[in-house]
């Protein structure tokens, strides 16, 4: 019996890019911590960094995935706008054209304006294999808007779209 033949990585390339979901973790008036998912992602494994991140939080996603490549990274007080190259493993990061899949996040417009200078990610891995970034921003207006109930009620955090 011959073996099944295997879909290359280099054929995930045509794929379309998949929305992340994007959760509300906890908003607690002053304080939003949110959680996105990325399928696939695997958190980079150093002795260092998880040394440094018991005393400080990164302020961008970048260095946090060891099988990710970042196109593109926004985050202002109003929007967040990013996209991610998911790979197999960390070699294929290295080979053009092994992209397994692509994801973005663009939420135009938050409901509340954030202080983007003290937001912190950081990259946790649930018991599903999945990691998650978690997103924590310090609201600059809007207190009372809660941003659980607002994704619950319109299904986005997007209030451009709601």
């Amino acid at each position: 019996m011959s073996p099944q033949p295997t879909t290359s990585v280099a054929n995930n390339a045509s794929r379309p890019p998949m929305e992340a979901p994007v959760t509300v973790l906890q908003d607690s008036g002053q304080k939003v911590v949110l959680s996105i998912c990325v399928p696939g992602l695997k958190k980079r494994q150093s002795i260092w960094l998880s040394i440094l991140s018991i005393f400080r939080k990164s302020r961008n996603p970048f260095r946090l995935a060891s099988n990710a490549k970042f196109g593109a990274y926004s985050l202002s007080s109003t929007s967040l706008d990013f996209t991610v190259e998911v790979f197999d493993n960390k070699a294929a990061v290295k080979r053009p054209g092994s992209i397994c899949q692509k994801f973005f996040c663009k939420i135009n417009k938050f409901p509340s304006r954030i202080n983007a200078e003290s937001a912190q990610f950081e990259l946790l891995e649930g018991a599903s294999g999945d990691c998650y970034f978690v997103l924590t921003c310090v609201k600059l207006d809007n207190y009372t808007v809660n941003w659980k109930e607002y994704l619950a009620t319109y299904g986005t955090l997007d209030s451009s779209q709601a």
